[in-house]
């Protein structure tokens, strides 16, 4: 077989196994997609759920100190304690996993994310790291 017969019969292999795809498989990849997005979030952030009951919902000033534990992503060893509810902010403080904190506000930054405001004029560290203990304080 010659050079043009191989690469014409390449070429009419390779079309028909585009074609070959449908609807259901191009919705296989995307579950694929999403799986692995989820993955990367979870191990870039970590488990960042809580439970609401015990952690006031809205904005602003909590009716009582929330105890906290923090929780940095699945791959970090800490958590960065700020001079105010941004990533614009700079770093007080950098607390180590499982460091307890009692929060006693949640407030919006400018993008929407929210923080936690710490007791003692300590400083704000972001919700997505912190996780609330099931009672008291730390």
């Amino acid at each position: 077989m010659s050079n043009t017969a191989e690469a014409a019969l390449s070429a009419v292999s390779l079309k028909n196994a585009r074609s070959a795809l449908s609807g259901a498989d191009y919705a296989k990849i995307a579950v694929v997609l999403i799986l692995i997005a989820t993955v990367w979030a979870y191990a870039r952030f970590g488990d960042t759920a809580f439970s609401l009951s015990t952690v006031p919902s809205g904005i602003g000033a909590f009716s009582a100190p929330v105890a906290f534990v923090a929780t940095p992503g699945a791959n970090l060893a800490h958590i960065n304690l700020r001079s105010g509810p941004g990533a614009e902010y700079r770093i007080l403080e950098k607390l180590d996993r499982g460091t307890p904190l009692n929060g006693i506000a949640r407030v919006v930054d400018s993008k929407g994310a929210a923080w936690i405001e710490i007791a003692g004029a300590r400083g704000f560290a972001k919700e997505s790291v912190l996780s609330a203990t099931p009672s008291g304080g730390p």
